[in-house]
């Protein structure tokens, strides 16, 4: 079951996250992850601190680099282990594991479990 993350006020990792800082500072450390808005909707960020210096982003979801040894069209285990791609366009779609939601050649990065019901794509 995914369940995210609230975002207090300020940043979760340091009260001194503050948006000015996060444009200078945290933005240049690239661990990625889903951003939701009040309004259900969601955004891709950098990392958490620029997510949580956004207005109305209320909850954030760690997401997992795909490992760069996988190529698009390999061969891997046919394990069910359903992840969540985030494709290059920004929408959620469900795979079978994170070998085949890697290789399909749409998606970089992924939740670690099925794709959320209800957000929606900006």
């Amino acid at each position: 079951m995914l369940t995210g993350k609230s975002i207090p006020a300020g940043c979760p990792i340091s009260t001194k996250c503050t948006p000015e800082k996060a444009a200078k500072i945290y933005t240049k450390i690239y661990s990625p992850v889903l951003g939701v808005y009040n309004d259900k909707t969601y955004d891709v960020f950098g990392n958490i601190c620029e997510a949580c210096a956004t207005e109305d982003v209320v909850k954030y979801y760690q997401l997992n680099m795909c490992d760069p040894s996988f190529q698009v069209g390999g061969f891997y285990t046919m394990e069910y282990k359903p992840v969540c791609g985030v494709t290059e366009d920004g929408e959620l779609k469900e795979f079978g594991n994170a070998c085949s939601a890697c290789t399909s050649g749409e998606v970089e990065v992924y939740l670690p479990t099925k794709c959320p019901k209800k957000l929606k794509g900006q």
